[in-house]
């Protein structure tokens, strides 16, 4: 779950060895592997991470994490989370860029 908060960092602090690691030991992780490692070891800054992310408590994803696709809507849920910050860092510089003008 680390790897993937880093990705929602600003390139300039992200933590380009953790993400390393993270790339090889859990490519593709999903909202399974995040809520067990929330459950492994839980605090309460990497909750609101998770919550905000994906949509939705650990309580509730355990709740009704046997539900048919659910745990692929969150996966879509966290995609749309990240495409919508890269639009608006995007969407920033390109401002500021054309203000130097």
């Amino acid at each position: 779950m680390r790897r993937k908060e880093q990705w929602t960092y600003p390139r300039r602090l992200r933590d380009q060895e953790l993400l390393g690691w993270g790339h090889e030991a859990a490519h593709y992780g999903s909202v399974e592997t995040d809520a067990l490692r929330l459950g492994e070891v839980p605090s309460e800054e990497q909750s609101r991470w998770f919550e905000m992310n994906y949509g939705v408590s650990k309580d509730v994803y355990e709740k009704y994490k046997g539900a048919h696709n659910f745990a692929d809507v969150l996966d879509c849920h966290f995609g749309m989370i990240q495409l919508l910050a890269f639009r608006r860092r995007h969407h920033t510089r390109k401002a500021n860029f054309t203000s130097i003008f």
